[in-house]
């Protein structure tokens, strides 16, 4: 099972405070790439878990406000990347 299917799994369980006390410990430094890699992995999942991962981005915000810049910057670039495939 790959890290991002792991966070997919934990977050589908609706273990949210539980992910965010993990995260919190990070080294955020180094995980902060990953950490937004994964929670746009697992956004892309299923609709129903928009609200979790929505939850655990503003909790995780308050302790590392980086995260309030690199998730929707990584969001957007996303989508820009998809317009000019589809083009």
């Amino acid at each position: 099972m790959s890290k991002s299917m792991h966070v997919q799994v934990i977050v589908q369980a609706e273990a949210a405070p539980q992910v965010l006390r993990k995260l919190r410990r990070l080294a955020w430094a180094e995980n902060e790439a990953y950490v937004v890699r994964c929670m746009l992995a697992a956004a892309k999942g299923r609709f129903d878990d928009l609200p979790l991962v929505a939850s655990l981005a503003a909790g995780l915000s308050r302790y590392h406000p980086s995260l309030a810049i690199a998730l929707p910057d990584a969001l957007l670039e996303e989508a820009r990347h998809c317009f000019t495939v589809a083009l």
